[in-house]
């Protein structure tokens, strides 16, 4: 009996410490922030910290979640409210050492920040000022609600800067998103993600494995795999899409659920950029040919508009309803092309300023375009 009850007694015990101990999560498995918070990098090593939370180095981690000055995270901790902030200091002719005070200023409804700062004076080239970061935890009064009181730090100008929203984040050389809640909508598998340039959609994030390129929306729902070399958003739910078949790019047009709209043809498209839009709904791509690239003209419904014939294409007036290209053609010679895929004059100008400038002036200049 005596045995039984010992045997008993050492399961028990093996039991308690079994469960007093936490089982490390793999980032790539995490679904918490919390749970790889000793794993998360880039803010948290390499910049100057203002702390006024005592055995703050467990929650140093979420740092790494702020990827600019404009956000900030609120914590909860044994019953203080404490405020976490990237804060940026810029100035032409001195550099921030460490931030030595926060002076706050509470009226209800707006939190206002003052910071004082150690710097030194240095040397900047540029036109502009650079800036220097610091991480700041600060507590706040117990009645900051960031649902509906404002914050506004001293040098930043009238733009407040407002409660974390969810983002990309890396660990290590791996990166994922996660939401307001800290809730990880998206593993820690990705080799990078960056915010997705383009008027087309809000908040979405190209997301690269293998150096192909997919999106993801805000919530981190896969709109694209990244198995795409390069892509286009025409819009939230039509793409222009490159891969790579063997030494051949091939694009073709999906929809958000990747279903083909368009077949696949040989081709070669830029990366999205903002700013490619134009009145016409086109895109200049290119097909390689005898030994180089030449340029033609697509349409948002992957109608080819202008054959890929052409040394280079130039895009004039692309927010005017009469935009217009200037195409070189093998002869080394310029002329304009409508966005309907004919010719306005002839192959016969020296460059595409020569070329612009007489359709230009032939169709009544400025009034015109």
């Amino acid at each position: 009996m005596r045995k039984i009850l010992t045997v008993l007694l050492s399961v028990v015990m093996a039991c308690a410490m079994l469960c007093s101990c936490q089982v490390p999560v793999q980032p790539d498995k995490a679904t918490r922030v919390d749970q790889v918070l000793n794993d998360m990098d880039g803010w948290s090593t390499e910049l100057p910290l203002y702390s006024e939370l005592k055995n703050d180095s467990k929650y140093l981690g979420y740092f790494g979640l702020l990827r600019n000055q404009f956000s900030y995270l609120i914590f909860d901790i044994k019953g203080l409210k404490y405020m976490f902030i990237l804060y940026m200091y810029f100035d032409y002719s001195s550099v921030m050492d460490k931030v030595t005070g926060v002076e706050q200023h509470f009226n209800g409804k707006t939190l206002s920040l003052t910071f004082d700062t150690e710097v030194h004076e240095a040397q900047k080239g540029g036109c502009f000022p650079s800036g220097e970061y610091a991480r700041c935890i600060l507590k706040i009064d117990d009645d900051f609600n960031p649902d509906t009181c404002e914050v506004q730090v001293t040098g930043y100008g009238t733009q407040p800067i407002t409660e974390y929203q969810g983002g990309m984040f890396s660990i290590g050389k791996k990166w994922g998103m996660a939401d307001k809640d800290l809730n990880i909508v998206l593993p820690v598998i990705y080799d990078g993600i960056y915010e997705f340039e383009s008027d087309r959609v809000e908040d979405y994030y190209c997301i690269i494995t293998d150096g192909n390129n997919g999106l993801v929306d805000s919530h981190g729902n896969i709109v694209l795999l990244p198995v795409y070399s390069n892509l286009i958003c025409i819009n939230a739910d039509r793409f222009i899409v490159m891969k790579d078949e063997g030494d051949t790019n091939m694009i073709g047009l999906v929809d958000s659920h990747e279903n083909v709209i368009k077949d696949f043809i040989p081709g070669f498209i830029e990366m999205q950029r903002s700013g490619i839009y134009n009145t016409a709904d086109q895109y200049i791509f290119s097909r390689f040919s005898e030994g180089e690239y030449l340029e033609g003209v697509i349409d948002a419904d992957f109608n080819i508009v202008i054959e890929p014939v052409y040394e280079y294409i130039a895009t004039y007036y692309q927010d005017s309803p009469n935009m217009y290209y200037a195409a070189q053609n093998t002869e080394g010679k310029f002329a304009v092309i409508g966005t309907d895929g004919v010719l306005r004059n002839d192959f016969v100008y020296d460059s595409a300023y020569d070329a612009s400038q007489e359709y230009f002036e032939r169709m009544g200049g400025y009034s015109y375009f």
